[in-house]
């Protein structure tokens, strides 16, 4: 699918005018992440999985709750 919508790119910036193939000498890459959007994962991450396990917890305890 990527290659694709490369390819149909450069036939697009060809049609503009690019003829030094600059659509073919781009490189691609993750978006850089500084310190503190690293931090803001890592705290994301934390939060997610310690409210998974309240919840797994809460869920295990009501259903293994015996009633009267």
């Amino acid at each position: 699918m990527v290659l694709q919508q490369v390819a149909s790119d450069a036939k697009q910036f060809r049609f503009f005018g690019d003829s030094y193939g600059s659509i073919n000498k781009q490189t691609w890459g993750p978006p850089e992440c500084d310190f503190y959007c690293t931090m803001w994962l890592v705290g994301v991450t934390i939060v997610a999985v310690v409210s998974f396990a309240i919840l797994t917890l809460v869920l295990l305890k009501k259903s293994t709750k015996k009633t009267k």
